[in-house]
């Protein structure tokens, strides 16, 4: 709940001290299973390379991915954008494991895997901030389970633009 109000109040006070420009980069937050901060840079003319700092599973992981968007679909009001996109990650996650004394095991393992996003965000037209949904599959390779596979990290973000 607390990143949910201080994703709003950044959606609502950061704009009023921005003057409109043209916008090529972005920075941006994301709340959920995988809390995220991130970095986008233009690839051509409707894809991004987005560059994301994550916390999960008592770890961080630094994750490379290319975004498209589709602002064209019929059926969708003009301030709303589909994106999607796929990348790759590497990184470490921490867990602990009990023992027949009652004591605790401490473990420390590399991760590596591929994840895909796809959402909708909502971008206002006076203002360069986006509110976003997005869903994030992953996959990882290493860690406690060897083989870990998430088909869902849902998320509400908020991207600037500037």
């Amino acid at each position: 709940m607390k990143h949910i109000l201080l994703l709003f109040i950044f959606a609502a006070f950061v704009p009023l001290i921005l003057p409109a420009q043209s916008y090529e980069r972005a920075i941006g937050l994301r709340t959920g299973n995988s809390r995220s901060i991130f970095y986008e840079m233009p690839a051509n003319d409707l894809s991004t390379y987005r560059f994301m700092l994550s916390r999960r599973d008592g770890g961080q992981n630094l994750s490379a991915m290319k975004i498209f968007r589709r602002y064209d679909i019929d059926e969708m009001p003009e301030y709303l954008t589909f994106y999607y996109g796929y990348g790759a990650h590497a990184g470490f996650v921490r867990w602990t494991e009990e023992q027949e004394n009652g004591k605790k095991r401490y473990f420390l393992s590399p991760i590596a895997g591929l994840n895909a996003i796809v959402g909708v965000s909502y971008d206002f037209t006076d203002i360069p901030v986006s509110l976003t949904i997005d869903a994030r599959p992953y996959f990882d390779y290493g860690g406690p389970y060897i083989f870990k596979i998430s088909p869902s990290d849902i998320c509400i973000g908020a991207i600037l633009y500037f």
